[in-house]
């Protein structure tokens, strides 16, 4: 009779993630506020607030890294060089952790800045959402109206899932 062979693989560790998440292949960027501005306004600083968060898996992780980003202002709307984020917890409805603020670099109406340790429903941060907030102002010579030419896009030099992630950016002139 001759012996059974057996064969053991080898098979790769998956990273763990808090809460046995999976990494996230979707990351759902939105607009939370819409600014709204005077045609001919000599003064007023005007908040954009984008957020992002995880929508597959439903509680899937981002893991810790830096993140460049990259938004466009709406026709009529010219950025004032000051952004932050912070984490949100949508559960606890509560800010978890510091507000960090970043040095961004402003090109005609683009905008381009480093979120660093970003991180999603890993554990590191009890959170499940990112929140960008970023300062307009009325552009000389702005029409009134609706403008959705804007774009916010996170992750704009990751080539992974779920980067990039992009939503449209919109302004109200009145």
């Amino acid at each position: 009779m001759m012996p059974t062979q057996t064969t053991e693989t080898a098979t790769p560790k998956e990273i763990q993630y808090f809460d046995d998440t999976k990494p996230a292949k979707v990351l759902n960027v939105t607009q939370e506020s819409i600014p709204y501005g005077r045609a001919n306004e000599k003064a007023g600083l005007h908040l954009f607030t984008v957020s992002a968060v995880v929508t597959d898996p439903p509680k899937g992780a981002v893991a810790k890294q830096d993140v460049k980003c990259q938004v466009t202002a709406p026709d009529n709307w010219d950025w004032v060089q000051w952004a932050n984020y912070y984490w949100y917890n949508d559960k606890a409805q509560k800010v978890v952790g510091d507000i960090s603020s970043v040095s961004p670099k402003i090109s005609g109406r683009s905008m381009t800045f480093i979120l660093q340790d970003v991180s999603l429903n890993t554990g590191d941060k009890d959170s499940n959402r990112l929140c960008i907030t970023l300062l307009a102002v009325v552009a000389d010579g702005a029409k009134a109206g609706t403008t959705t030419n804007g774009a916010a896009v996170i992750g704009v030099d990751k080539k992974e899932a779920p980067f990039p992630a992009k939503c449209g950016l919109q302004g109200i002139i009145a």
